[in-house]
């Protein structure tokens, strides 16, 4: 009589066995999709893509946009307070030098004082350069904020677009959810169950035994036959 049974890749010694048998249990199993239904699949999510994607240059094209609105309006109101600054220094510097002349026609002088219109030129350059470096000031304290409320914009734009794939994901975990479930079904399957004095609990299921448990199972019969004979 064999001292051992071979199940597959395990060996029992038969003195060893307390029991065996057939037996059965429910379990879940899923339907493979078809190579068709995957293809339709893929392309549902290549067209799916396509359009977030779209939506996200859109979004990020209207930002861009609006930001170049504003630094073109920005320049442009710099560009005019730059025109109306030339256009009034160029009066002041007309209006000085016929101030002089009249002064000098009115003191009755040949010549115009040329040390005191030389004065009054530094003084306009002083009071320019003054202006000009205020306008300067003025205008890096706009850039400023205009930069600190872009960025303000900008982290709340990130938020959105983290929100959006959030959403995004969520929604195809509950599509893949949705298509594990309906592809379930119930199911039974069969089992050869060998269990030993030493506590052990084997169990070799007919769909991945790689052998045939009902023969497996009337040969231990006829082994446990002639051991008790």
């Amino acid at each position: 009589m064999a001292g051992f049974i071979k199940l597959g890749d395990t060996r029992i010694r038969l003195s060893n066995i307390k029991s065996y048998g057939l037996s059965s249990e429910p379990y879940i199993y899923h339907i493979e999709k078809t190579a068709e239904e995957t293809a339709k699949d893929k392309e549902r999510e290549r067209i799916r893509t396509a359009r977030e994607q779209a939506e996200d240059k859109e979004r990020e094209r209207i930002l861009e946009s609006k930001e170049q609105a504003e630094d073109k309006e920005r320049e442009r109101i710099w560009t005019a307070e730059d025109n109306f600054a030339a256009i009034g220094s160029t009066i002041g510097s007309t209006l000085g030098f016929l101030l002089e002349v009249g002064r000098s026609v009115f003191l009755a002088s040949p010549t115009m004082d040329t040390s005191y219109q030389e004065s009054q030129e530094k003084r306009r350059d002083k009071e320019r350069k003054a202006a000009h470096e205020q306008k300067m000031q003025k205008r890096a304290v706009e850039r400023e904020i205009c930069e600190q409320e872009r960025a303000a914009e900008r982290a709340k734009y990130k938020q959105e677009k983290r929100r959006i794939a959030n959403e995004r994901a969520a929604v195809r975990r509950a599509e893949k959810l949705s298509d594990e479930k309906a592809r379930q079904r119930m199911g039974t399957r069969k089992y050869l169950y060998v269990t030993t004095f030493q506590g052990d609990n084997y169990r070799f299921y007919e769909d991945k035994a790689g052998f045939d448990i009902k023969k497996k199972c009337e040969e231990l019969d006829t082994l446990w036959l002639s051991r008790k004979s």
